[in-house]
């Protein structure tokens, strides 16, 4: 899996349940220029760490620039 996001940057949404499993994704991601967007009824919302919400669970994970980011919401 590492050598397909290294190779193919795809973005990704995908539910967080729990700290531990958004730091793991953290580490995972970031040193591929992954940044990392809570998705919410306000539209995604930058963060620069992932943590579980116990209504909000999905997030995006893109290389995607912010401004395409924020046409999505």
């Amino acid at each position: 899996m590492r050598r397909t996001l290294a190779r193919d940057h795809p973005t990704m949404i995908c539910e967080v349940l729990s700290d531990a499993v958004g730091e793991e994704l953290r580490s995972l991601l970031a040193p591929l220029g992954y940044r990392f967007h809570h998705l919410t009824d306000r539209g995604p919302a930058h963060s620069e760490e992932i943590r579980a919400h116990p209504v909000w669970l999905n997030w995006l994970f893109s290389r995607m620039p912010d401004e395409e980011i924020a046409r999505l919401g």
